[in-house]
């Protein structure tokens, strides 16, 4: 008598059947709140950019139309100076103050011409709305492609089903319908940076010591990418364009403290002149070795240097750093974290270049967790 035709089969068959029933729709509801809790994190997420958005946008307007005060209230020069003061609203805060405690001090003979250089400008025809779309970064467009497979692509028995592109297309109209992308309604164009001799400003030492002590483009960006890495652990993984973007914001700082204008683009790329001195040449080294160390601690701070995509992004980094910042010859217990060294080999000819990660080990370094191999060493 067949196996399978037996009542014993037919009913053990049918409890099969039925448990596997219950479990794929349970396996389903876990993928759905999964999901929803996805959802419900970029809407957070997108929500808070927005807010960012909208503030800066109106810090931004005030520090144009107070710039445009010294500039015969020609916009294109305001924006210039509000680039060649970091580019972020605290920084032209600063540079703002600057300006006012010249014109205080010299009175009528102030003019800004004497000591600001303006680049000639491209932009053309203006208005304030695009300038500012120009100069304030526009929330970031949701996509559902940079979502993880671990969150959109099914638990269990309905991970057979392959339901990633379904559940990312629902993600996807949660998060618009809550917060719609903001219009792109301005002209782009290219914006010059003035360039400023601020020995020719009598508040110039103000202006250094009050940008040194409060270090406002590094402590910004800084923060920014403290909460940037705690919410890209929650998704499981790291999102290698924010850390990049951060990283460019405070190569930026550090090139504007040096005397020279620098911009950073949508990818983190900083682009300036080539340094015209030794000291200059000095203020752009420290600014990646800066930047850099300061990437490195947050990535350790809050625990995300085992988190997909975070030690190729700080390789990734390290090697730009390591352009303008030369490495120095590891030292057992004398290495900081974020600082590139030789390692391997011999002090004359050394086998790599490392970022070193963490000082805790007993016997031997491992690379990983205690350093990262980033190249060849790039000799200066």
């Amino acid at each position: 008598m067949p196996l399978f035709g037996s009542n014993f089969a037919q009913g053990f068959i049918k409890g099969v059947a039925e448990s596997v029933d219950e479990s794929l729709k349970n396996d389903m509801d876990r993928t759905f709140k999964r999901a929803d809790r996805a959802a419900d994190y970029h809407i957070r997420r997108k929500a808070a950019d927005q807010e960012r958005y909208d503030a800066e946008m109106r810090d931004v307007e005030n520090l144009l139309k107070s710039f445009a005060a010294f500039t015969g209230g020609n916009l294109d020069k305001a924006a210039q100076l509000y680039k060649a003061g970091g580019g972020n609203v605290e920084g032209a805060k600063v540079f703002l103050s600057t300006l006012d405690g010249a014109r205080q001090k010299l009175g009528a003979e102030f003019d800004v011409t004497k000591a600001v250089t303006f680049a000639e400008t491209q932009a053309g025809e203006l208005g304030m709305a695009d300038y500012l779309g120009n100069l304030v970064r526009r929330p970031k467009d949701f996509v559902a492609a940079s979502l993880p497979d671990t969150t959109t692509g099914g638990v269990g028995l309905y991970r057979a089903f392959q339901p990633g592109e379904s559940i990312r297309k629902d993600i996807t109209e949660q998060v618009q319908q809550a917060i719609p992308t903001t219009a792109r309604d301005f002209t782009e164009a290219e914006i010059g940076t003035a360039t400023i001799d601020y020995g020719k400003l009598p508040t110039a030492a103000e202006y250094a010591l009050e940008m040194e002590a409060k270090d406002v483009g590094l402590k910004a960006a800084r923060a920014a990418l403290n909460k940037t890495l705690l919410e890209n652990k929650q998704m499981g993984s790291i999102e290698g364009s924010d850390v990049y973007r951060s990283f460019g914001e405070m190569v930026k700082t550090g090139v504007n403290a040096a005397g020279m204008s620098a911009t950073v683009d949508i990818n983190g790329i900083v682009s300036f002149d080539p340094p015209d001195s030794e000291a200059k040449a000095k203020g752009v080294s420290g600014a990646y070795s800066r930047a850099l160390k300061a990437v490195t601690e947050e990535a350790v701070r809050t625990n995300s240097l085992n988190m997909p995509g975070m030690q190729n992004t700080l390789k990734t980094i390290a090697n730009s750093a390591n352009i303008h910042s030369p490495a120095g010859v590891a030292t057992p217990g004398n290495m900081d974290v974020g600082g590139l060294y030789f390692y391997g080999g011999t002090p004359q000819e050394p086998e790599s270049t490392i970022l070193w990660l963490n000082p805790a080990y007993e016997d031997t370094p491992q690379e990983g967790v205690n350093y990262i191999v980033i190249g060849k060493p790039r000799r200066t």
